[in-house]
């Protein structure tokens, strides 16, 4: 797989978990995956399989049933939005609860 192949998928995975994201408002675990024919698969990680070995053991035959050529594991997202220095001397004087520990640290 070449270099610019690569990125293309990285940008690809990283468009769909942002809409993904502002959608649902969290990213589950699952995998982005190319096939030999080029076909794009999102599948969900098998998270009920308590085992993890198991887990990746059905991954790896799904893989091997579809023919993935490459793939791309998509664990978790998150935002944080900063405050400024202002809000932060307001908001941590207001109270002292693990929010305004929280802002006085930076985050809103």
């Amino acid at each position: 797989m070449s270099e610019t192949e690569l990125r293309r998928m990285f940008d690809q995975a990283s468009r769909f978990c942002e809409a993904h994201f502002a959608t649902y408002g969290e990213i589950s675990p699952m995998w982005h995956a190319v096939t030999s024919s080029d076909e794009t698969i999102i599948e969900p990680h098998p998270i009920y399989l308590v085992d993890k070995d198991i887990a990746m053991a059905l991954v790896r035959a799904f893989f091997d049933a579809r023919d993935v050529v490459r793939y791309v594991n998509i664990g978790e997202a998150w935002t944080l939005t900063l405050c400024s220095q202002t809000t932060r001397r307001r908001k941590a004087t207001s109270s002292a609860s693990p929010t305004s520990m929280r802002t006085a640290a930076g985050f809103c």
